[in-house]
């Protein structure tokens, strides 16, 4: 794990290293606009190989996956039930992803 300190949609879209297979997006739909989590969501279903996992948390607003992927994304909400139950902090609702 490294730090960067830069625009992540312009990171995701330019900088991206093609071996990353998870990414953790931590609470982003609570401070991220809709439009903005869409691209977001649409830069890492484009890039992200197949198989690739995601997860983002959200305590405010629950931000649903864009109409139009470059691939298909299936949110599995049961598996985000159950980690929810053994989370420290389980205010916050867990959205485990992976890419088709």
């Amino acid at each position: 794990m490294h730090w960067v300190k830069c625009d992540l949609l312009a990171y995701v879209r330019d900088q991206l290293p093609a071996g990353v297979n998870k990414v953790h997006l931590s609470n982003l739909p609570d401070w991220f606009g809709a439009e903005e989590f869409e691209q977001l969501l649409c830069e890492l279903a484009g890039k992200l190989q197949p198989q690739s996992r995601l997860v983002w948390r959200y305590l405010h607003v629950n931000q649903q996956l864009p109409a139009q992927l470059p691939r298909p994304v299936h949110v599995d909400d049961e598996l985000g039930s159950r980690l929810r139950e053994k989370d420290r902090f389980p205010f916050y609702t867990i959205v485990p992803a992976q890419i088709a």
